[in-house]
């Protein structure tokens, strides 16, 4: 049995490959990421238990998870996406902003699953100043403790040790090295293939999943679909902060009437983040460019030639 462990990075395309991508495939499984005992029974317990805990359950997260396999296998190939295992804050608290110890948590997928079958991890990664971007956009309502613009800069400056493992995160020579030191089988795509060299990213997707169904999908036409509801999104987002900024309900409720609005608890997390008091971090317009690309040097240094090769066509890092 193989199993590919899509990981993240948050805001790399997750959301289309889930649920665009493998559902098309026939000849894959995919094991469902909120189903209650996958989310809450294995990968909860995998990313917020201390040692000892782990230790103690980890016979009862392998038999809990071959069970879930079981349900499901059809295959002998079985996909399991979730950016969260990428995601430093994932399962926070007031009291434990990062209880998500990515490293510690990649060598615990790896160990659990290795109990079943063969495991490759998936990571996708993208330029630093849009990933960091990205995020907060898509995070900074839900986190649990303040986070300002001179929270950001600090820790870019290295000043500020408190929000330290929230950066180090999104060091992608970290994850990629524990890997390779870890004989752990991976694979990296870049995100901004998706966009600008679409046929690279199906066939590297196909190659990582050893799947040659990717290979037959009109890609080029499933991008421009997504790109169209992304910006439909950003347009009904507008019309949400206009008909706000003149107290009409009636336009407020007409516009919650489109259909791809249709989950009610989305409609509320949607009208959240938009009026949310923590305002989103805007990378380019507070020029943080430059402290992203000097804070990320490192790492991009350390990342492998054939990778830091890939992500010198998208200027991942830019000192000038």
């Amino acid at each position: 049995m193989n199993f590919y462990l899509h990981i993240g990075y948050p805001k790399t395309a997750s959301t289309f490959l889930q649920q665009v991508i493998f559902p098309k495939l026939k000849n894959c499984n995919v094991l469902d990421k909120d189903k209650y005992e996958i989310r809450y029974q294995i990968l909860y317990k995998i990313i917020t238990l201390d040692e000892v805990e782990f230790n103690d359950n980890k016979k009862k997260i392998i038999n809990l998870l071959h069970q879930e396999v079981k349900k499901i296998n059809k295959t002998n190939k079985i996909i399991l996406s979730w950016p969260g295992i990428t995601n430093p804050i994932k399962f926070h608290t007031k009291d434990n902003y990062f209880s998500n110890d990515i490293n510690r948590t990649i060598l615990r997928l790896n160990e659990i699953f290795s109990n079943i079958g063969e495991v490759k991890l998936i990571l996708i990664i993208r330029n630093y100043t849009d990933l960091i971007e990205s995020f907060f956009y898509q995070v900074r309502h839900l986190l649990k403790f303040k986070f300002k613009d001179e929270d950001l800069i600090k820790a870019l400056k290295k000043e500020d040790k408190k929000n330290k493992k929230l950066l180090e995160a999104f060091c992608f020579s970290k994850i990629i090295n524990l890997c390779l030191n870890n004989n752990i089988n991976n694979s990296v795509i870049l995100y901004e293939d998706l966009s600008n060299n679409t046929f690279n990213f199906q066939n590297s997707l196909a190659d990582v999943l050893d799947n040659e169904e990717i290979k037959d999908l009109n890609f080029l036409d499933l991008v421009k679909i997504r790109k169209n509801t992304r910006d439909e999104k950003k347009k009904i987002i507008y019309k949400i902060k206009k008909s706000f900024s003149v107290l009409s309900i009636k336009k407020i409720k007409n516009i919650l009437n489109y259909k791809f609005i249709s989950n009610i608890s989305y409609r509320f997390s949607l009208i959240k983040k938009i009026f949310s008091e923590k305002q989103n971090i805007n990378i380019k317009k507070k020029n943080y460019n430059q402290l992203v690309s000097y804070y990320f040097n490192q790492d991009y240094n350390d990342l492998p030639q054939n990778i830091k090769q890939q992500c010198k066509r998208y200027n991942y890092i830019n000192l000038k």
